[in-house]
């Protein structure tokens, strides 16, 4: 894995690995096998799932038009220099995710 956004890339990865390694038993960092290369072994990865009810913490239409707003944001943003891919979001109703690697 390559490092990404700082201290915050940091964080969220740290939170990722306790959600879905600590949390479950698995393998934890360096514990991991290669999720990519074909091995024999069992890799003993872990995955977590989380629901939130949003309507628990704040009302459903501002929360639409805030996520819009933030999606409207990231398509429109510009890609740094030497930042590699940006990823599209699905198209509603063809669920397939697409890759845009413009160099804006």
């Amino acid at each position: 894995m390559l490092p990404m956004a700082g201290h915050k890339g940091y964080g969220l990865a740290l939170l990722v690995e306790i959600l879905t390694a600590v949390l479950t038993g698995a393998a934890i960092a360096s514990q991991v096998k290669s999720w990519v290369l074909n091995t024999p072994e069992p890799t003993f990865v872990g995955y977590a799932f989380l629901a939130i009810d949003i309507a628990q913490m704040m009302p459903l239409a501002p929360f639409k038009e805030r996520m819009d707003g933030l999606i409207r944001e990231i398509n429109t943003a510009r890609q740094g220099q030497g930042q590699g891919c940006r990823p599209n979001l699905p198209t509603r109703g063809d669920g397939v995710e697409k890759i845009r690697c413009s160099r804006d």
